[in-house]
């Protein structure tokens, strides 16, 4: 599977290290251990997804782009689903962002950021 990455209007995919997904289920109050039997007792409200992202070499004027959308309350982005392969749209929101290593590249008169690291979580 292909990563896909659109966050927004901009397309992030070329600049992407790693997409890790995670799945995250939602139980209802109530859910969990039976103190005398330790059997497990589980109500389903619903499931929603979070994205570990690492991206490397991005212009400067591309991160910047990047902060600026992550530091919205919510956004809409673009992924590939991990259990379906379909591109599929999702608001999400971002807590903390590792802004990564900044390094001048002389032969392209430019400044990169290498390491770049955020979680999305769907809202």
């Amino acid at each position: 599977m292909r990563p896909v990455l659109i966050i927004g209007d901009l397309d992030f995919t070329k600049f992407v290290g790693e997409l890790k997904p995670v799945k995250n289920d939602l139980y209802a109050d109530g859910s969990g251990r039976d103190i005398q039997t330790g059997k497990m007792h589980r109500t389903k409200i619903t499931d929603k997804l979070k994205w570990e992202v690492s991206m490397i070499r991005i212009p400067e004027e591309v991160a910047w782009m990047l902060f600026k959308v992550l530091n919205k309350e919510y956004y809409n982005a673009i992924t590939l689903h991990p259990g379906t392969n379909v591109q599929d749209k999702r608001e999400y929101y971002t807590s903390a962002i590792t802004f990564g290593a900044q390094k001048y590249m002389k032969a392209q008169r430019c400044t990169v950021f290498n390491g770049v690291t955020f979680q999305m979580i769907e809202r």
